[in-house]
């Protein structure tokens, strides 16, 4: 069976990932996806899966967040969403992705791994979640406007050298 492609979402929380990762999931996303050099992409209708780290955390510890559980998480995600990719499913992650460590791991698990990003403000995000009663998410939006906005700020010179990286040390392992 052919790999499946990877897809991740990149936006603040209450910006709109996981209300289109259910349409994506049913093949109705109404959000054009772009390459990283902002051409459309034709979306092949295939079986699609969405990774959801809030699923992944309430299934392990019944709550949104644990700090002491999040390297368990990830490595639960990580680990599906290679199979699942493995088995020749489309995979969308969603989750915030504001950080470099966090694109490395996407791009480990599929270099050609596609973004999609949610533009909305921060001043949005924070009125999103006033408004459904989630004020404890009012400190991390701001906290990942910040990182968003310095990953976002070089992001095609960020992600060229990750995947340098990840090629480099692929043949670095090949041949050891």
């Amino acid at each position: 069976m052919n790999k499946g492609r990877l897809y991740y979402c990149q936006g603040l929380p209450r910006s709109g990932k996981s209300t289109f990762s259910e349409k994506w999931k049913n093949g109705c996303e109404d959000k054009p996806i772009r390459d990283d050099y902002g051409f459309e992409l034709r979306l092949l209708k295939g079986p699609r899966v969405v990774i959801s780290g809030d699923q992944f955390r309430r299934a392990l510890h019944g709550s949104d967040f644990r700090i002491e559980a999040e390297s368990t998480v990830y490595a639960t995600m990580d680990i599906v969403t290679r199979a699942l990719l493995n088995s020749g499913y489309d995979v969308l992650i969603d989750e915030t992705c504001t950080t470099e460590q966090t694109l490395l791991r996407y791009l480990r698990l599929d270099i050609d791994a596609t973004p999609i990003f949610f533009d909305a403000s921060e001043e949005e995000c924070i009125k999103r979640a006033e408004e459904t009663n989630k004020p404890y998410l009012i400190g991390p939006i701001k906290r990942m406007a910040r990182q968003l906005k310095e990953i976002r700020s070089n992001w095609d010179e960020t992600v060229t050298r990750l995947k340098a990286y990840l090629l480099e040390r692929q043949q670095h392992d090949v041949a050891v």
